[in-house]
């Protein structure tokens, strides 16, 4: 997979992404967005499993979870202050603490008010978890694509929102190391089958009695699908180029955005057509603000060579 083609996959999933935490649309297609996570998040846990695997060095992976545990921190810190200044809460260190290190979507809520920074946690444990798995034996390797199976199927009928990040990150490395052991395929046959894979169980996605179920496949005829897509026709989607290289800074930054936006925009029409103004809002300012907050990096040397 070229950098170009995953950079615009990421920016078509932080679309969905944004749309999802839009809590005025959501809730008025909870089917829809149901459907949407079953592989939005997901295929970003997948994707740096289809890179080039390079055996890991320890100043990569001390450099790369840096950076994430650095933005972690900081938006953590952000949150946590607007959260006890701005509701009526009691603020408990211990607790602020063992959020902050054990992750997960609750204990994140109970001291943030938000549960979205789950995935910084989550994405640092799934990396470690693809160092690890790019250096052990053969034998090894087989015995955690077994293991991966496992916890793959285990997680379709747990939700993973329940635990902490270090369990969060090895179930999302797991739909990576599964999704890794088949190559997109190219020729017109074997692209159509997925094509029609995928419609097929988007369909049954729908369908109350089959859709814990077919969610089990979401994620990997997902991601193949968009990757085919976007493999295909690269040319007319690299307008969503620039948005996937900011993904992770849009995606720290628009809950916050978003926020803001409900306290500033009047509600001067129907519910859905509000939703829709504030989903713009949210999509555009974010990205002008995620970058300003490159370009403000790569201005100070000192911080750009660590971030």
């Amino acid at each position: 997979m070229s950098r170009d083609v995953s950079e615009i996959m990421k920016g078509f999933l932080i679309l969905l992404i944004i749309l999802g935490h839009n809590t005025i649309i959501s809730p008025m297609f909870p089917e829809l967005d149901f459907y949407l996570r079953s592989f939005r998040t997901p295929i970003f846990f997948i994707l740096p499993w289809l890179y080039i695997m390079k055996p890991p060095t320890c100043q990569k992976i001390i450099r790369r979870s840096g950076k994430i545990l650095f933005w972690y921190f900081v938006f953590f810190i952000v949150q946590v202050f607007f959260y006890n200044t701005l509701f009526d809460t009691t603020f408990s260190f211990g607790e602020t603490i063992k959020a902050f290190f054990l992750g997960g979507h609750h204990l994140l809520k109970g001291v943030t008010g938000y549960m979205y920074l789950w995935f910084m946690p989550a994405f640092l444990v799934s990396m470690l978890v693809r160092d690890l798995y790019n250096v052990v034996s053969k034998n090894v390797r087989n015995a955690i694509i077994i293991l991966s199976v496992g916890i793959v199927v285990f997680f379709n009928f747990n939700a993973y929102t329940d635990f902490p990040a270090i369990i969060q990150g090895l179930f999302f490395a797991a739909l990576g190391i599964v999704a890794s052991q088949f190559s997109l395929p190219k020729e017109g046959r074997y692209v159509r089958l997925i094509y029609m894979l995928f419609i097929g169980c988007s369909i049954l996605m729908f369908v109350p009695a089959a859709k814990d179920w077919v969610k089990l496949f979401m994620p990997f005829l997902g991601f193949w699908t968009i990757w085919s897509i976007v493999d295909n026709y690269e040319y007319h989607l690299r307008w969503l180029l620039p948005i996937g290289k900011l993904s992770m800074f849009i995606y720290l930054t628009h809950p916050l955005i978003f926020q803001f936006l409900l306290r500033v925009v009047p509600n001067n029409y129907s519910q859905f057509l509000y939703g829709i103004i504030i989903l713009m809002l949210t999509i555009i300012i974010s990205f002008i603000v995620a970058w300003c907050m490159q370009k403000i990096i790569k201005s100070i040397p000192v911080i750009q060579d660590y971030l």
